[in-house]
């Protein structure tokens, strides 16, 4: 149990619940999606953390960085294409899911004093909990493949999770931010890979407007650091 000692753990369930909620957004997603469109829709969550920031954390965001936001906005239209003959009501589900990483995030930064650990033992609880309630509704037995893949992702997913928390402890988050945009470049090769889908225009053209936003945000949020670190 000592690993569930927390100085705060009601926002430790928050973000626990919102950590679930993405992962669940997220796959469900899939279902429907090509994996290189969901993660390009998925990266909303930068600019839904910097508008959260402004309201629960008291951060101060500029007119570039809001007009960066939107620019990142418009490139989400472009993967989804609503009123198009491509648009399909799924690409709703990465969108909560990012809004949820997006709760889980900003919720992150208010907790500086508890563990890594101590934070992917409340996300490894809470899903416990959430996903055994959910288990009667839709329940399918599992075959050995299944399992192994499950046991797969759980572990892959829980030392991404670890390397997450401890980079954004040890490094300013407009550092390592852009790095989360390869994540683009692996779902798209990936998609082909495991599925035989490759991005159409839109959405390669989407996802690079996308991540030109998120990377300029991340530029600027490195400058106001710079500027209160070294004052004019």
């Amino acid at each position: 149990m000592g690993l569930l000692r927390s100085r705060r753990p009601g926002l430790q369930v928050v973000r626990g619940f919102g950590m679930v909620g993405s992962s669940l957004m997220f796959i469900e997603g899939l279902r429907y999606l090509p994996v290189a469109d969901a993660t390009a829709i998925f990266f909303v969550s930068p600019i839904l953390i910097m508008a959260l920031s402004v309201v629960f954390l008291g951060e101060t965001v500029g007119w570039r960085r809001w007009t960066a936001a939107a620019v990142g906005l418009l490139g989400v239209l472009i993967v989804i294409r609503p009123g198009t003959g491509a648009f399909q009501a799924a690409a709703f589900l990465p969108v909560l899911g990012a809004a949820s990483w997006a709760v889980g995030a900003v919720v992150t930064r208010k907790m500086s004093g508890d563990s890594a650990l101590t934070m992917l033992a409340y996300s490894a609880v809470i899903g416990s909990l959430v996903l055994s309630a959910a288990l009667p509704f839709g329940w399918v037995t599992p075959g050995w493949r299944e399992m192994g893949l499950g046991l797969c992702m759980g572990v892959l997913f829980s030392i991404g999770q670890c390397f997450v928390v401890l980079a954004y402890r040890h490094g300013s988050a407009s550092l390592i931010a852009p790095f989360s945009y390869v994540q683009l470049i692996w779902s798209g090769a990936l998609g082909y890979l495991v599925f035989g889908s490759l991005p159409d225009s839109w959405t390669m053209t989407g996802a690079c407007i996308i991540a030109m936003s998120g990377l300029y945000t991340a530029y600027r949020e490195r400058v106001r650091a710079l500027q209160k670190r070294f004052p004019a």
